[in-house]
């Protein structure tokens, strides 16, 4: 059994990647090779024209490495590689017959409310039980009691100038408080 440490907190629950997503960023990896595939196809017969086969060439090269940075991010659960998907996606409507059936599935897919909020989009992710969030910061002035006794002498220090003027001060029948710690008012006891 793991020891209670002071500032431990138990990791809270993972993001686990759907296997939705994982499918996506296989397609991607896929479509990033054929498009460099098809455009160097594209190049080596256009071969005639040295101009447009390093076009078509930089052209499938550029579509692959965004490809394939798109599928890395995907399985990454990467946000902007979501953003990218959609916008992907978008561009492919306009391949009819098969880009366009394609394209539209990717679209509902990645407007799911648990594809979103794996990513980190949507809202949060129901808690998983037995898992409670790290307790609020105290009040950020709050000071604890001091076992450093540089700090106790220093703050004894600073009472013997306040401490006689309250002494003086003071009613017949109160006494001054000896523990004086944070913010807080100075105040007599009865």
């Amino acid at each position: 059994m793991r020891r209670a440490v002071q500032g431990y907190y138990p990791p809270g629950p993972q993001t686990v990647r759907p296997a939705g997503v994982t499918i996506l960023a296989v397609l991607y990896f896929i479509i990033g090779i054929a498009a460099m595939i098809g455009f160097f196809l594209l190049a080596y017969f256009l071969a005639s024209a040295p101009g447009i086969a390093l076009i078509c060439g930089g052209i499938g090269i550029l579509i692959g490495v965004f490809d394939f940075l798109v599928g890395w991010g995907l399985l990454t659960l990467q946000p902007w590689a979501h953003t990218a998907a959609i916008v992907l996606a978008i561009i492919q409507l306009f391949n009819f017959p098969i880009g366009t059936i394609l394209s539209i599935i990717i679209l509902i897919y990645l407007f799911q409310p648990e594809i979103k909020a794996a990513f980190g989009q949507g809202p949060p992710p129901m808690m998983v039980p037995g898992y409670y969030p790290p307790p609020v910061q105290p009040y950020p002035y709050q000071y604890p009691a001091t076992a450093d006794p540089a700090r106790r002498a220093a703050a004894s220090r600073a009472r013997s100038v306040v401490v006689p003027e309250l002494r003086a001060a003071r009613r017949p029948g109160h006494r001054v408080l000896p523990e004086l710690r944070g913010p807080a008012p100075l105040a007599c006891a009865r």
